[in-house]
Formats: C-alpha cells, sequence, structure tokens
C-alpha cells in the first residue's frame, strides 16, 4: 500500500490467514506467486521453505516450485481474497512432536483401537469418499489449518457434510453425556456411552481437512462419516470423546 494510503493501480489486497490471525498483504498483479510469498513471510514470520499457500486449491508449496513462477493476474486472486498460509514455525514443529510423544505413550490407545478398522485402505481411497471429496471443500466450511490445536468452539460446528454430500451440524453435549448431529431434515441425539471409536484422516491434497468417522455400534458398518473437519479441531473433538470413555 502507497504511503498515500491508497491502493496502487493493478493491485490486489490478499489476506493472508496464518494461524487465526489475518494479515493484509498488496501485491502487483504483474507480481509473481514467489513475490507474494515473500510478502507473506515477512508479515507471518512463516519460513518460506515450508509454506504453503491456499486458495480453492494449492497456490504455492515446496513441492511445487514451478508455482512460483504463475503471474497474479494469471491466477484467480480478487483483491480481499483469503488465502491460508500453512507452514510451522520451530515452535509449533517442537509441540507436534510433543504430541506424536504422547500418542505414542499410549494416551490415545483407544483411538489406536480404532484405526485397526479398515487399517488396509485409506478412507481416501475408497470410492463412497471420494465422491464427496471430489465435490471440494463446501463455500460455508470453517477455516481449517495445520499445524495447530485449538479447542472446540462454543455451540454447534458447522460446515460440514456427511454421506450423501448432505450438510450436517456437530455438536457435543458433555453435561448431557450426548452427541447431537443434525441435518436439515433430521437430527440425532446419540448418547456418549454409545459411541465405540471416533477415527480420523487427513485428506489428501486438503491436509487442513479431516474425514471423522464415528463408531456407534460394535462394527465398522456402524460408523457415521462426517467431512471437512478443520485440522485444528481434531485433538479436542478426540479428546471430547475419549474423556468420557
Amino acid at each position: 500500500m502507497a504511503d498515500d494510503g491508497t491502493v496502487p493501480q493493478e493491485s490486489v489486497t490478499i489476506r493472508a490467514v496464518y494461524n487465526k490471525v489475518t494479515h493484509e498483504v498488496t501485491v502487483s498483479k504483474g507480481a509473481t506467486v514467489g513475490d507474494l510469498k515473500v510478502l507473506v513471510a515477512a508479515k507471518t514470520e512463516c519460513p518460506m521453505g515450508q509454506m504453503k499457500l491456499m486458495f480453492k486449491g494449492l497456490l504455492a508449496g515446496p513441492s511445487k516450485p514451478e508455482l512460483d513462477e504463475v503471474l497474479i493476474s494469471d491466477t484467480k486472486l480478487k483483491d480481499k481474497a483469503k488465502v491460508l498460509v500453512v507452514g510451522a514455525s520451530a515452535s509449533q514443529i517442537l509441540e507436534a512432536t510433543e504430541v506424536a510423544s504422547m500418542a505414542a505413550s499410549g494416551i490415545f490407545k483407544a483411538e489406536e483401537a480404532a484405526s485397526t478398522l479398515q487399517a488396509k485402505k485409506k478412507w481416501a481411497d475408497m470410492r463412497e469418499h471420494q465422491l464427496i471429496i471430489k465435490k471440494g471443500v463446501p463455500d460455508d466450511a470453517m477455516l481449517g489449518y495445520v499445524p495447530g490445536q485449538d479447542p472446540l468452539p462454543d455451540g454447534a460446528l458447522t460446515g460440514l457434510v456427511t454421506s450423501g454430500n448432505v450438510k450436517v451440524r456437530l455438536q457435543i453435549k458433555p453435561v448431557e453425556r450426548m452427541v447431537v448431529i443434525s441435518t436439515k431434515e433430521r437430527t440425532q441425539k446419540i448418547p456418549l456411552s454409545k459411541v465405540q471409536a471416533v477415527k480420523t484422516e487427513p485428506i489428501p491434497n486438503f491436509e487442513h481437512y479431516h474425514i471423522v468417522g464415528l463408531q456407534v455400534g460394535p462394527t465398522s458398518r456402524s460408523m457415521i462419516y462426517l467431512y471437512w473437519m478443520p485440522a485444528q479441531l481434531i485433538s479436542a473433538l478426540k479428546g471430547a470423546f475419549l474423556g468420557v470413555f
């Protein structure tokens, strides 16, 4: 942005979201995505070597250096577009290591038992899940990012879909000891004691979102699938269920 407060002609102002903080970055349409990364790194202190930029898919990332040469004018970025910045700082890498150590120590043993279900095949490789993933992130999906661990928000989790790509809301009510799953047509109230296992898997190419499986019966056939759960809520979600087992 110029000193007089005006936006230079032929430029766009991007809202870069990193660790829940939004930073405004103004870049010329004649600049490249690589130039945008430099500006974003200066604002967020996210290392460029680890940085991914997500906007309706991968805009830039370490595994796709060729994307750095794309002109801003050739992207679909418009003024005030929201770009998700993904990348770990040194402190976040340390935190992730500590969480992995906790999991290895057996804190999430109930989760390990659930992970044996359909262990030979990833959900994303199964047609029933592929059909939903191919439809893309819902317009009303909550913002997801990695790494990060946030508490569950007050009220229901929105922007999710379930089997058949039906929009759904999820709310855990610890006082009533139940989970409420609501669509436009129906509401399910499931006692927490009936949830036998909770399994999650990151969605390929959208690792800031997960598929969540709630097993509400003795076999995997009783699994309720929820798609596009923000990655930073996964630990809190597991804890909310595991804490009542």
